[in-house]
């Protein structure tokens, strides 16, 4: 995995793997009913002392900082490919709550060490996308020309209708709560079907 945005190449991915979706939807992208538009999708929670985090969850809805997909999955005939990775942590006052509020408000940035310890993975229902990895790769703050916190996947992931989007981050050790609340961000670069 390397530390590089590839969304503009994330079309021609997407054609090189076009046999993964529908006849249908192969259709409606020749016949330019449907285009490819970039994308990227995110979700961000209060972690708390977990050590088991799925980073979305069944129950969530769209909102604003919050996450930009409901119920973890695209909506019917969408498919998105991912090329890439962002992983983002923010530890705010106790004060500030846990709210949906105070997670759409968290200042997102580079990962600490618990995090960076820790393991990612990635499923769409039953099928791995990609299995636990060392979260170490995110700690990408040294570079003052890349993305902080992103990884560009070596082999894009694509991603179909209507079945759970399931990025589990799991840690060595709970994050230290004692005056500080922790958010952690995902976010996915790619592209996804769209009517034209």
């Amino acid at each position: 995995m390397e530390n590089v945005v590839k969304i503009a190449a994330a079309k021609e991915e997407f054609a090189a793997r076009i046999g993964q979706v529908s006849v249908e939807m192969q259709s409606a992208l020749k016949n330019k009913v449907v285009q490819l538009v970039d994308y990227s999708m995110y979700a961000a929670r209060y972690i708390g002392t977990n050590t088991t985090i799925e980073l979305m969850q069944s129950a969530d809805k769209k909102k604003v900082g919050v996450t930009n997909v409901n119920s973890r999955k695209l909506e019917a005939n969408e498919y998105a490919l991912f090329t890439g990775m962002q992983l983002l942590q923010s530890s705010a006052a106790k004060t500030r709550g846990t709210t949906d509020e105070a997670v759409a408000a968290a200042d997102y940035g580079k990962i600490d060490q618990t995090i960076a310890n820790g393991e990612i993975e990635l499923k769409q229902g039953d099928r791995i996308l990609m299995p636990r990895s060392s979260c170490e790769a995110f700690r990408t703050s040294q570079y003052s020309d890349k993305l902080v916190g992103y990884v560009a996947f070596d082999s894009p992931k694509m991603v179909t209708p209507l079945s759970d989007i399931i990025p589990t981050l799991y840690l060595a050790a709970p994050c230290d709560e004692t005056t500080n609340n922790t958010f952690i961000k995902c976010v996915f670069y790619g592209v996804k079907t769209n009517k034209a």
